[in-house]
């Protein structure tokens, strides 16, 4: 009888072992999957930031775009009409009686080119 029972507490115990084991598996699963639950979460960040970024670096293209092309219009318009008009410098040029000369240093740097306004050139002097 003794045997009988000494085989059943030890067959109780292996049942309580096989338990605690099927328990520590279970457990061990459970921190896999977390542990997948925040890789994915990592990398659902990781695409979220690149996203981030690639919105501001387009930001940044259209904002450059616009400020290029606010330049462009503006040199365009600086080459097309004089900001004084030439009438303007015409009477203003008159009194000073100053013959046209090459322009020697204001303008395109003397390259033997006839000054149209001698009174810009007298005002830049």
């Amino acid at each position: 009888m003794l045997a009988v029972l000494a085989v059943l507490a030890v067959l109780a115990v292996l049942a309580v072992l096989a338990v605690l084991a099927a328990l520590a598996a279970l457990a061990a699963l459970a921190a896999l999957a977390a542990l997948a639950a925040l890789a994915a979460l990592a990398a659902l960040a990781a695409l979220a930031a690149l996203a981030a970024l690639a919105a501001l670096a387009a930001l940044a293209a259209l904002a450059g775009a616009g400020c290029a092309r606010r330049a462009r219009r503006a040199r365009r318009a600086s080459t097309h009409r004089p900001p004084v008009p030439h009438a303007v410098l015409n009477v203003l040029s008159v009194p000073l009686a100053m013959p046209r000369r090459p322009l020697g240093g204001f303008g395109d740097c003397g390259r033997g080119r006839v000054e149209r306004y001698p009174f810009v050139n007298a005002v830049a002097m």
